[in-house]
């Protein structure tokens, strides 16, 4: 047996984040916490925390050319509709969407969720931070001419199957 050399990508040699250090956005009554960054793993993946209000309808349908997506539901419910299965998840579940899987999610309760997001590879969350500029800058929400926020949107791997 030969010995054999893996090559892989070089992250921090160590991270350490308190609660309180990490990134925080509010974005259309959505609070999102970035707990790892691409910039942290060299693109490999990124780790956010979203916590979406009650009532909240959630995003369109969508699917990611390259990016899986991990769900992990922390605190209430997550109403998940993927690949023509839609389930609610507690506290505890977990739902992994591959790319290209067209899917959705929603806060059906009447109180937050809070859940985490896995993105790999990363990048996909630098979406909601350019979002959040045009979100700032909108006289009103949505826009009449929602082209930009759907530019945006593919530019970071993110696409509508009626797009």
């Amino acid at each position: 047996m030969s010995a054999m050399s893996l090559v892989r990508p070089r992250f921090r040699d160590l991270l350490l984040r308190s609660a309180d250090e990490a990134e925080t956005m509010e974005l259309l009554g959505v609070r999102i916490r970035f707990l790892v960054t691409a910039a942290d793993t060299r693109g490999a993946w990124s780790l956010l925390e979203y916590t979406a209000p009650p009532r909240f309808a959630g995003p369109a349908p969508h699917f990611h050319g390259r990016t899986g997506e991990l769900f992990y539901v922390l605190e209430g419910e997550l109403a998940l509709e993927c690949g023509g299965t839609s389930q609610v998840l507690a506290a505890g579940g977990l739902a992994l969407v591959a790319p290209r899987t067209v899917h959705r999610f929603s806060n059906p309760a009447d109180v937050p969720c809070r859940f985490l997001v896995h993105l790999s590879p990363a990048g996909v969350e630098e979406y909601f931070v350019a979002l959040g500029d045009i979100v700032r800058d909108a006289p009103e929400w949505p826009l009449p001419d929602m082209r930009p926020v759907t530019t945006l949107a593919e530019r970071f791997d993110t696409f509508s199957p009626g797009w």
